[in-house]
Parts: structure tokens; C-alpha cells; sequence
């Protein structure tokens, strides 16, 4: 069973509203309020069609569009992303291999043994960074190396920021530094 599509119109005589199966288009009928004949606007004949040919090309346009929502723009290398290092410098702000790292800190849950050496990290570099791994050194209150902790970061983004958060043994541990960093 064909699907029949309708449009509308109006009388040339009376301005009757007229609704007419789109087949109809281009034809004199006789006006169904006045019978008076009047021709049917035969530039909606080929609507339909063009409807379905412009459609694949608007859903194809959309999906780009979303594409690049998710993903963003291809990186070009003229575009930077603003610095989300404070500004002034945070005093802890350490640079290695065009990694930032900042806000260090000793951070121990209530009523838990568990302590983590935490920071921020931002890719200062172009390129991705695969497979980074952070070895910080622990420091007791007097400034004194009492052990390291490690943490990995399996991919950066260029400019991109993110944390750092390395299990800690040694109980007596109250900041942290980067003693070295390797990438795969």
C-alpha cells in the first residue's frame, strides 16, 4: 500500500482552503467551497523528492557536526589551549620532560591507614603521551627522603591536565616531590 502525501492551497476565487494529494499538483480542479475551477501549485511536485535527497546529506552534516563536539577540531598547532597552571606560579611548581606538576599534597582519610601522595599534571607538549610513569619521592617534616611512590598515567593529551595520586607506605611522609619520570 503506497503512502499518499497531501498538500495545501487556496482558491483563486473564493480563498476556500484547499487540501489535495500531492499527485494533484499542477492540475485545474474545481474549487470543492465554490466549484469554481482552480488551478492546484505544481511546484509541489518535486518537493518530496528533493526532501529525500537533501535529507542524507543534513544527517551526514549532523554526524560531523557531533563528531567534532566529541573529539574536537583536528589540532592544527595555531590554536593553544589556555594554561590551567595558576597564575602567579604555585611555589611547588615543578617542571619535567614538558610536564608541569603542582599542588602536591599528603592526603590521609578519617578513620583509614590509607595515605596518597596527590598533584596535577599538564602536558605542556604537542604530542600524546603514552604510558607515563611518576616516581615521587616522600620527604619527612625535617625535608628528609623516607621512600618513593609511584603512580602511572596511561594517556595525556596535548595541553591536557590531570592527577596524580601514588599510595603511601611510610607513615611519617608529609610532602612529596618528582624524583623521575619515564614514558613507554
Amino acid at each position: 500500500m503506497s503512502e499518499k502525501f497531501f498538500a495545501k492551497a487556496h482558491c483563486r476565487q473564493c480563498g476556500g482552503h484547499i487540501e489535495f494529494p500531492c499527485e494533484a499538483a499542477g492540475m485545474m480542479v474545481p474549487c470543492p467551497h465554490c466549484q469554481k475551477p482552480t488551478p492546484l501549485p505544481a511546484a509541489l511536485r518535486g518537493k518530496r523528492k528533493i526532501w529525500w535527497l537533501v535529507m542524507p546529506g543534513l544527517l551526514l552534516g549532523l554526524i560531523v557536526v557531533g563528531w567534532l563536539a566529541m573529539n574536537g577540531l583536528p589540532h592544527t598547532g595555531r590554536a593553544v589551549k589556555p594554561s590551567v597552571i595558576p597564575n602567579p606560579a604555585p611555589a611547588d611548581l615543578q617542571r619535567v620532560s614538558q610536564l608541569a606538576f603542582w599542588n602536591f599534597a599528603i592526603e590521609r582519610k578519617e578513620e583509614s591507614t590509607i595515605t596518597h601522595a596527590t598533584a596535577r599534571v599538564l602536558n605542556e607538549s604537542d604530542a600524546v603521551r603514552y604510558g607515563i610513569e611518576v616516581k615521587l619521592e616522600l620527604l619527612d617534616a625535617l625535608g628528609q627522603p623516607v621512600g618513593t611512590a609511584k603512580d602511572y598515567l596511561e594517556r595525556l593529551e596535548p595541553n591536557q591536565d590531570s592527577h596524580i595520586r601514588a599510595l603511601v607506605i611510610k607513615r611519617d611522609t608529609v610532602s612529596a616531590r618528582i624524583q623521575s619520570i619515564t614514558e613507554q
